[in-house]
């Protein structure tokens, strides 16, 4: 079974409770490596500048952070064109935080259709919570999402 390196480790204790719950049950189906948790704002604006990121108000600048980023492991550089391997972690993910009630989403799918091909901006090492007013603003604009199962559970 994979289990997260001590730096992972170190990347997850930056980020909320909740996060750290989903990657810690993830991790048990599927190896990956947390790449980044909290960011500073210095550092996210170099992001939004080289095109890493689409906003300067971003979940990974809160502390604790509401968003990471993570890697396949093992990570090879041509892995950053790999959209399944993303794609597969962030579903694992996914899983995990409909299986503990907890609203997320992937940056592969903002909308939260479903689908990964459709976004303006794919951002596959990006995961983060979501309020119940975020989901809410992503139903209303798009209608069902994959998360309403978690929503009409509680």
């Amino acid at each position: 079974m994979p289990s997260f390196s001590k730096k992972s480790l170190d990347k997850l204790k930056e980020c909320h409770p909740d996060l750290q719950k989903i990657a810690m049950e993830a991790i048990k189906e599927i190896d990956f490596t947390i790449l980044e948790g909290h960011r500073s704002l210095a550092k996210q604006r170099e992001n939004v500048k080289n095109g890493a990121s689409q906003t300067l108000n971003s979940k990974h600048c809160e502390f604790p952070s509401r968003a990471f980023d993570f890697i396949p492991y093992p990570f090879k550089q041509e892995d950053w064109k790999n959209t399944k391997k993303f794609n597969d972690i962030a579903e694992v993910l996914l899983k995990c935080a409909k299986k503990l009630g907890i609203l997320a989403r992937r940056g592969s799918d903002w909308n939260m259709n479903g689908v990964s091909t459709d976004e303006r901006f794919y951002d596959g090492p990006h995961f983060e919570l979501l309020s119940k007013a975020e989901y809410q603003r992503i139903k209303n604009r798009y209608g069902k999402t994959i998360m309403d199962d978690v929503v009409n559970k509680k």
